[in-house]
């Protein structure tokens, strides 16, 4: 393919944009999402989502103006042995949404009965439940040890020790961290701040990585930065973060250690230790404590053994009512 006609993502000064065929009426999705406060983590998932979109359309001769049912259907056949359940659901809930974007509405007051777009029926995949098992004591000792500089460490505490996505480590400046208070000004989805405490075995991380690495002098207000190459002293990017736990999983041969697995693994280590759910939603930034649900797994073991315990006092406890108030569930 003509590299001249080929539709890819590039990274601005503004944000995420595309370039190429089409790319036009992408962007402008693209400017009206982050006209509304989108964190620049889901814009730049939005901008290579509609890459594979625009794709597709090219493909069938197709414009957003005429997606439909039928067209909603002809992409899942077209791609469900290719992608994975939550991409596919994801990529038509986007494929939607774009297409509605430049639909007019009916000239009816906003509090009329009816919706003024034209419903559609948009077809949803169903998605396998899939339990994240969180890494091992074990497993995390292995990763930490074997990682070669105090920054990537630091990188790796956050996430283990504070439960922070990968987009909230690298958004991470110097001024967020209260040093004397030890406290860290977090920066989540939507804008959202949240304010944690700082750990003294990662702040002593962060500090190493500041005292020993941390190119001098750095004009970067991220405290996470790239130490070498000819980006040194710029801010790591996403793709820098994967590829770095790609290397270390391969090299200690840790295949489950992704970025996101830490912050699983402060979830369920939070739980373990009798954290409410409503903390630990606080802590890790969630909006709806649905979504804190699945990030709780319980091993056989850690299930057999709450199991047994609450058995236990079920079958030792009395509430008064009954004459006979003898102990439950006697063996």
């Amino acid at each position: 393919m003509n590299t001249a006609h080929r539709i890819r993502v590039v990274q601005t000064t503004e944000g995420w944009n595309l370039t190429g065929p089409g790319s036009k009426h992408a962007n402008k999705f693209l400017e009206r999402m982050r006209l509304r406060g989108l964190a620049a983590g889901s814009l730049r998932t939005y901008a290579f989502d509609l890459v594979n979109i625009l794709r597709w359309l090219r493909k069938h001769s197709l414009q957003t103006g005429e997606l439909n049912t039928d067209r909603f259907y002809q992409f899942l056949s077209d791609n469900r042995e290719r992608l994975k359940p939550v991409t596919m659901n994801r990529l038509l809930r986007l494929m939607d949404r774009w297409a509605r974007m430049d639909q007019p509405d009916a000239a009816e007051s906003i509090c009329a009965r009816r919706w003024p777009r034209k419903p559609r029926s948009v077809p949803y995949v169903k998605e396998p439940r899939t339990i994240r098992r969180p890494l091992t004591d074990r497993q995390v000792r292995q990763m930490i040890e074997g990682l070669k500089t105090h920054r990537d460490r630091a990188i790796a505490g956050l996430m283990w020790a504070m439960g922070l996505r990968i987009g909230e480590v690298l958004s991470l400046c110097a001024a967020d961290i209260d040093w004397e208070h030890r406290n860290v000004l977090v920066h989540g989805k939507g804008n959202r701040e949240r304010s944690l405490p700082l750990p003294g075995t990662v702040g002593e991380l962060i500090r190493r990585y500041l005292d020993l690495e941390r190119p001098r002098p750095c004009a970067a207000e991220q405290v996470i930065v790239v130490l070498k190459g000819p980006r040194r002293g710029q801010p790591l990017s996403y793709a820098g973060v994967r590829r770095l736990f790609r290397y270390y999983r391969q090299r200690l041969n840790l295949p489950s250690a992704h970025p996101h697995r830490f912050r699983h693994t402060f979830a369920a280590n939070m739980i373990r230790q009798g954290l409410s759910v409503t903390m630990l939603m606080r802590l890790l930034g969630h909006t709806w404590i649905t979504t804190t649900l699945k990030y709780l797994h319980f091993d056989d073991k850690e299930l057999r053994s709450h199991y047994e315990k609450a058995l236990s006092r079920l079958a030792s406890s009395g509430d008064g009512t009954s004459k006979d108030n003898s102990p439950l569930l006697q063996s």
